[in-house]
């Protein structure tokens, strides 16, 4: 057998013996090929011109060989490949000390990039937008949690396209046995399923903001913690704006402590949000009365909110005194007296409405009735307690005091 036959034969060899996957001894094996073709690249230098059917056999050879890169770099490793290079130094044409170049892949369509890069910008937006939400109140565990949880989602995702992230992310796709030409997909995917986590919290907000709801009631009725109520319901309708319940608990709980302007202006958001909310309605007419002396705005309020018909009996007596109560200070003193009446028609013991009536006989200056009314205001405060104004109750018993006279 000639030298060329035999540098053929352990080239050919050398290719049979190369690995389909991973194991131990691809790199061996992996470097016995390239030194066979190495061997049969120096026989072919010294020896005569060859046969057309040995370089037909050297091209089929090679083509294996070719074809075998990227199987061969996902096995040894491109650096690998490098060091070997380095160490040969081979004649620019030996090409299969190159097979790392050789299995290159072609160039991702720019599209992934594209959809990849729109996915991490998105999720970034809304990272920052959700954290606006929770921080906006102060920081709580939740709201530090969330925070940390997204940042890390957000930096990790983000690392994919920088060089070190892409480097490390390499290194576990290869770990994974995922061919190169499918990198780029998973990468997306990768920032895909960031977008989904980031989406579905977003999407969570209005949950979380009915615990932070449930958890300001909770506050507000059994323990009276007023400063942790207002907390939670501002925590509330931050996550959730349109969450018409939480701006009137949190309207009812500025009330309780007495900042009634803004106790207002979340009673103005409730009937933005919910514009059939008579209980938000009345809330809102009867502090436009006691801090603004605003009865034309009240009355208005209250129109709409009995347009819309309660059943509630003693819905229905709120909103009657507070019209009434609003015709008295515009000085309408028939329709006041109209509806204080009616009031008193589905409550009898309405203390508040006596009250008002007084004053409505008063103005009249009809004393008999108005003392009547007045003792009906001092006979049932007790009962109507909260509907009843303490300067209310002082006049009518001023008023029963002296007889009905006026200083």
């Amino acid at each position: 057998m000639s030298e060329l036959a035999e540098a053929l034969q352990g080239y050919q060899s050398a290719l049979a013996s190369l690995p389909e996957n991973k194991t131990e001894d691809a790199p061996a094996r992996v470097m016995s090929a390239l030194v066979a073709r190495d061997n049969l690249a120096r026989t072919m230098a010294a020896a005569p011109a060859p046969s057309s059917d040995a370089l037909s056999q050297v091209s089929e050879l090679d083509q294996r060989l070719k074809s075998s890169a990227p199987r061969i770099k996902s096995f040894v490793g491109a650096s690998t490949l490098a060091n070997w290079r380095e160490a040969v130094q081979p004649q620019p044409s030996a090409w299969w000390w190159s097979l790392d170049a050789l299995a290159q892949e072609p160039s991702p369509s720019p599209v992934w990039a594209v959809v990849a890069a729109l996915c991490i910008t998105v999720s970034i937006s809304l990272t920052a937008e959700i954290s606006q939400r929770f921080f906006s109140v102060g920081a709580d565990f939740v709201s530090v949690f969330s925070l940390i949880t997204q940042a890390g989602l957000t930096l990790l995702a983000g690392s994919t396209f920088t060089q070190v992230g892409q480097q490390s992310i390499e290194r576990i796709l290869n770990s994974w046995n995922i061919q190169p030409k499918y990198h780029q997909y998973w990468k997306v995917g990768f920032a895909a399923a960031l977008l989904t986590i980031v989406l579905m919290l977003r999407l969570s907000l209005p949950g979380i903001a009915t615990l932070y709801n449930q958890s300001g009631v909770y506050w507000q009725n059994k323990d009276r913690q007023l400063n942790g109520a207002i907390e939670s319901f501002r925590r509330a309708v931050s996550l959730n704006p349109d969450y018409a319940e939480a701006h009137y608990n949190l309207a009812t709980a500025y009330e309780d402590v007495q900042q009634y302007d803004r106790a207002i202006e979340e009673y103005q958001s409730v009937t933005l949000l919910d514009p059939k909310s008579y209980i938000g309605l009345n809330n809102l007419a009867r502090l436009y009365m006691l801090q603004r002396s605003d009865f034309a705005a009240s009355l208005a309020l209250l129109n709409t909110a009995l347009a819309l018909e309660p059943a509630d009996e003693q819905v229905m007596y709120t909103l009657l005194k507070n019209r009434g109560w609003a015709n008295l200070g515009l000085g309408y003193l028939t329709l006041a007296e109209t509806d204080l009446q009616q009031a008193l028609s589905y409550r009898q013991d309405g203390a508040a409405a006596y009250c008002l009536l007084g004053q409505v006989y008063e103005k009249r200056e009809d004393v008999k009735a108005s003392l009547a009314a007045f003792e009906n205001c001092v006979r049932y405060e007790p009962n109507d307690k909260l509907s009843v104004e303490p300067s209310w109750l002082n006049l009518a018993r001023e008023r029963l005091a002296t007889g009905g006279s006026q200083p």
